[in-house]
C-alpha cells in the first residue's frame, strides 16, 4: 500500500499550480504501481476522493497505508513461527514521490512510521477478528518470559460503555499465543471497538484496538471528539472525555514527538515527550479525525 508524502514535501517538488493529485507533476512523481489504488481505497473504505482538499486526500490515504501495514505486520507476527519474520517495503525514498515509504524524501514521517514502529514492538498485544469471534494475542520476541496483566474487551465509541476483562498472563519467550477470546455476534459493528493492553511492572508495554467494521472506516458511527491537552516543559499531556480517533500532533518540524497518530478512549490520559527548542514547544497543536 502506497501513499503520498506530506503536503509540505509535495510543495518542495511540485509547481504551485500542480499541487493536486493527477496533475502532470504528480503523475511524473507517482509510482506506476499506484494506478488509482489510493482513489479506489478511499472510495471503498472512507469517502470518494473527488471533492477532497489536498491535505485531506494526503492524510486519509496516508492513514490507509498505515492501517494496511499494521494489519499485515500484526498478522505475520501472530503466526510465529509459521511466519518467521517480516520485512516491509519500504523505509525511505530516493526522491520526492508517491510511494511505499514511511519516511518521505525530505525526512518527514508519515503516519505509517508510527504504526510500523508499534507493530514491531518486541512485546505486542494484538486483536484478530474472524467473523463474530475476536481473539486476543500476545507476541513476545524477547528471550525471556514476561508476566503481566492483559486488559481487553469492547468499548462503545458513542457512549463509552465498556465490556472489559482483565487476566494475569505470561507471554512466553520467543513465542506468540492466543490468551483470550470474545464473541461479538450481538454487537453493533458501527459503534464498538475492541481494545487490548498489556501491562508489566506497572508499565503499559503494548496497546491496540480493532474496529468491528474492520477497514471500513466509513461504517463507523463516530461522535464528536472531546479531549484537552496542555504542554508543560517537554511533556504534552492529553486527556480524553470521549473516544478520540487518530490523535494527530502537529508540531514545528524541529520538534520531535515520542508518538503520534494514535487513539484515546474516554477517561484515558496519555503523556507524550517532546524534543526541541523550548520556544517552539508551545506551538504544538493537537487534532483528531472524528469526522
Amino acid at each position: 500500500m502506497i501513499s503520498p508524502p506530506a503536503v509540505e514535501s509535495l510543495a518542495q517538488f511540485l509547481p504551485a499550480n500542480e499541487l493536486h493529485y493527477n496533475s502532470p507533476g504528480w503523475t511524473y512523481h507517482n509510482n506506476w504501481f499506484e494506478e488509482g489504488s489510493n482513489q479506489a481505497a478511499l472510495q471503498r473504505y472512507w469517502q470518494p476522493a473527488e471533492g477532497l482538499e489536498l491535505p485531506d486526500y494526503v492524510l486519509y490515504t496516508q492513514l490507509l497505508q498505515a492501517e494496511a501495514l499494521k494489519f499485515a505486520l500484526e498478522h505475520w507476527r501472530r503466526r510465529k513461527f509459521d511466519t518467521s519474520g517480516a520485512l516491509f517495503w519500504m523505509f525511505s525514498d530516493c526522491w520526492g514521490a508517491v510511494g511505499w515509504t514511511v519516511v518521505d524524501y525530505f525526512l518527514r514521517k508519515k503516519p505509517s512510521y508510527y504504526y510500523v514502529r508499534r507493530a514491531f514492538s518486541p512485546i505486542l498485544a494484538s486483536v484478530q477478528q474472524d467473523d463474530d469471534r475476536l481473539s486476543f494475542w500476545l507476541t513476545n520476541d524477547t528471550l525471556q518470559d514476561v508476566g503481566g496483566r492483559l486488559e481487553y474487551g469492547l468499548v462503545n465509541i458513542q457512549t463509552s460503555e465498556t465490556q472489559g476483562h482483565s487476566l494475569t498472563v505470561s507471554a512466553p519467550a520467543n513465542a506468540s499465543i492466543e490468551v483470550a477470546e470474545m464473541n461479538v455476534s450481538d454487537a453493533a459493528v458501527s459503534q464498538w471497538v475492541a481494545y487490548s493492553r498489556f501491562f508489566a511492572s506497572g508499565e503499559c508495554l503494548s496497546w491496540n484496538r480493532q474496529f468491528l467494521t474492520g477497514f471500513r472506516f466509513n461504517g463507523l458511527d463516530l461522535p464528536k471528539a472531546r479531549f484537552t491537552y496542555q504542554v508543560e516543559g517537554d511533556i504534552l499531556t492529553l486527556k480524553a472525555q470521549s473516544f478520540v480517533w487518530q490523535v494527530q500532533i502537529k508540531a514545528p518540524r524541529s520538534v520531535g514527538v515520542s508518538d503520534n497518530f494514535f487513539d484515546l478512549f474516554a477517561d484515558e490520559e496519555r503523556r507524550i515527550h517532546l524534543q526541541g527548542p523550548a520556544e517552539l514547544l508551545q506551538r504544538v497543536e493537537v487534532m483528531d479525525l472524528n469526522i
